[in-house]
């Protein structure tokens, strides 16, 4: 027990360190490439954090389990718009651009409820084809409006290299923080189950917080840092990647089945988290810390009804 003790601490730390150095590099990106710091964490980092629930989702697809894609998928997001933002508000209440109100939750509830048209019979290979050529239109969007609203930067000698340099650390420093968290949630799990805690409550810590560790990483870090455009952008772009092209690659490898609770309680319940963070963007644009507080209530609702503790409405 003593071991996975110092493995937790330690990559506990080096999980903090490193979300920090994603945070810097982040910025040094966007000025590299002549885009806002939304853009970067949209369009590269939402998809290098994704990377826990789309390596679990392709594992299951190929092993014809893939009910559990559509389960990690859903349960990540629910967490993550809850818990995460939620948690970032309690820390330093933020305001939110009017881009996140417009564009990006208009995204992700478009995403969720094509989900949900599908669902009933099952999402289909050629449903997964529809979910992955819908991610293509959102990264275009996000890139050719941030484009358009930032002014570009000046032109450089060697320019090019520059790029590829500080794309290349961002990359590396988003690859040791992934490695730092599966290091946590291993450990976190080998400790669980020294201690005895019940498989039930292992597992939705594994299927909810495990695959969201980055997430939370990332969110900490940056309402810390006043970044939370950051904490915004990697929470809505990882949530629209993985019901799109998450979801859309483990449809096509392996039809995905779906059971009642996904299509009556746990699908809805994602499309109402969703509606409920835009009544607080659009009355106002700021979550305060009592907003924060009720996010997290309501995700400890989900957890509990999913469990069945307490009663599904």
């Amino acid at each position: 027990m003593l071991i996975w003790s110092f493995l937790l601490l330690l990559s506990l730390i080096i999980l903090w360190q490193s979300s920090s150095l994603v945070l810097i590099r982040v910025k040094r990106n966007a000025r590299a490439f002549g885009v806002s710091e939304i853009a970067v964490t949209l369009l590269a980092l939402s998809i290098l954090t994704a990377f826990p629930e789309f390596l679990v989702s392709v594992l299951a697809a190929l092993n014809r389990t893939s009910d559990i894609s559509l389960g990690v998928v859903v349960g990540s997001n629910i967490f993550t718009l809850l818990v995460v933002l939620g948690l970032a508000a309690i820390i330093r209440p933020f305001h939110v651009k009017m881009v996140i109100e417009e564009r990006d939750s208009v995204w992700l509830l478009l995403s969720s409820a094509v989900i949900l048209i599908f669902v009933p019979d099952g999402i289909s290979r050629w449903e997964g084809v529809v979910l992955l050529v819908l991610y293509f239109p959102y990264m275009y969007s996000v890139y050719s409006r941030e484009r358009r609203e930032i002014k570009k930067v000046s032109a450089r000698p060697g320019g090019t290299l520059k790029k590829g340099k500080e794309m290349f650390i961002l990359f590396v420093a988003a690859f040791i923080m992934l490695a730092s968290a599966e290091v946590v949630l291993r450990s976190g799990l080998k400790l669980a189950t020294l201690l005895q805690i019940p498989e039930l409550v292992v597992g939705l810590v594994l299927m909810g917080i495990g695959a969201s560790i980055p997430e939370i990483a990332i969110g900490i870090s940056s309402a810390l840092k006043r970044k939370t455009d950051i904490t915004l952008g990697d929470v809505y772009g990882t949530n629209i990647f993985t019901c799109l092209f998450i979801l859309g690659v483990s449809a096509i490898i392996h039809p995905i089945p779906t059971s009642a609770q996904v299509q009556t309680f746990i699908l809805p319940f994602l499309i109402f988290s969703t509606i409920i963070l835009q009544l607080f963007f659009s009355t106002g644009h700021k979550v305060g810390r009592m907003a924060g507080i009720l996010f997290i209530i309501i995700y400890m609702y989900f957890a509990l009804a999913t469990l069945n503790i307490l009663p599904k409405p």
